[in-house]
Formats: structure tokens, C-alpha cells, sequence
């Protein structure tokens, strides 16, 4: 407490701008990601408004996401958002420890899948004339890959006699895995 008040408290709002183009500048970090957190963080940090340091608290964090989880479901997206501007201004010596993971979170439901039995598959197979779009509803038809794996496949990484190929993470490495095209009828 006494470090604190030897301290003058610090506007975070500046802080930002500051983060998003460190933000920018970080490997694996899409603008679209970037432009995303910025939105978060300013529902909590307004532009133009004074939100200081000493306002940046576990309590203010976890009132901010409970009203948060009123109106939308996905607010763990906000928790990193958050987590991420509070380890930038840790970095920086603005903040001595990142209060965002003192705050615990509620588990959000896994999202919906819908899967198509085979006969559906082949009726929709059948109603695409474009043969690429065909191809590439007949891969995710038949091995269940999502369409982001699907459309950064190239044809050559396709194992035709295993029917395997190695489906891309879109987000990390650790995502990549070995797919399998199960159903036949999709080869055609």
C-alpha cells in the first residue's frame, strides 16, 4: 500500500493504442484478432475516458465479466483479451501482477456441431455443380475436417491409397493433426 501511494496513479487509457500495435507486432497474431481484443478491452477502457491503474482490479475485472455474461456467452474471449493488455502493461512496469488471472471464469458449452448422415452428404454432393466446391465439400464430408483445414490443404498432401492427409491448425501448431477421408464415395 505505501509503494503504491509513493506512486501517482497512472491513466491506462493511453495504454491502449500502445498495445494493440505491440499487439500487431506479435507472431501468430491475426489483425482481425487484434482489431477483436481492441474492441473487448475498450468496453472496459472507453477511448477518451480516464480509467486508471487503480481501477484495473480483480474486483472491477470479475464485476465487469459477470455484467458481461448477461448479455453475451463468450465472455472468456474477453478474459484473454483483458489477460493480454494487463501482461503488456506488467511488461512495461505499469501493473506489478496481472489481475485478470486472479478472476475466475464460468465454462462456456462447447459449440454445436451438426454432422450429416450419408445420405444427406451425397444429396448435397450431388447439388454442387463448381467442381472445386464440390471436392471440398466432399474432404469435409468425409473426414469431418473443419473448412479453414480444408481450404489451406494442397492437393499433393493428400495420401490417396491411405486416405489420410495432415490437417493444418488454424490457430496453433498444436492443432495439426492426421486426418482421414472414411467414406469412399467422397474420393470420387
Amino acid at each position: 500500500l505505501e509503494a503504491r501511494l509513493a506512486q501517482p496513479d497512472v491513466a491506462l487509457e493511453p495504454f491502449v493504442q500502445r498495445w494493440q500495435g505491440w499487439l500487431n507486432t506479435q507472431r501468430g497474431v491475426r489483425p482481425s484478432t487484434s482489431a477483436k481484443y481492441l474492441s473487448q478491452v475498450r468496453r472496459l477502457v472507453p477511448a477518451g475516458q480516464v480509467f486508471n491503474r487503480s481501477a484495473f482490479t480483480r474486483r472491477c475485472i470479475s464485476d465487469f465479466l459477470t455484467t458481461l455474461g448477461e448479455q453475451i456467452t463468450a465472455t472468456n474471449r474477453y478474459r484473454a483479451a483483458l489477460s493480454s493488455f494487463a501482461s503488456f502493461l506488467v511488461e512495461r512496469e505499469i501493473l506489478r501482477h496481472n489481475p485478470v488471472r486472479e478472476v475466475s471464469g464460468r465454462k462456456e458449452n462447447a459449440p454445436r456441431a451438426s454432422h450429416l448422415s450419408r445420405a444427406d452428404a451425397q444429396r448435397l454432393l450431388s447439388c454442387i455443380v463448381n467442381p472445386e466446391a464440390r471436392a471440398l465439400h466432399a474432404l469435409m464430408c468425409g473426414s469431418g475436417v473443419e473448412i479453414s483445414a480444408a481450404l489451406s490443404l494442397k492437393h499433393g498432401e493428400i495420401n490417396r491409397e491411405s486416405g489420410e492427409f495432415r490437417a493444418r491448425g488454424t490457430k496453433t501448431v498444436s492443432r495439426d493433426r492426421t486426418a482421414v477421408v472414411i467414406d469412399r464415395f467422397c474420393w470420387s
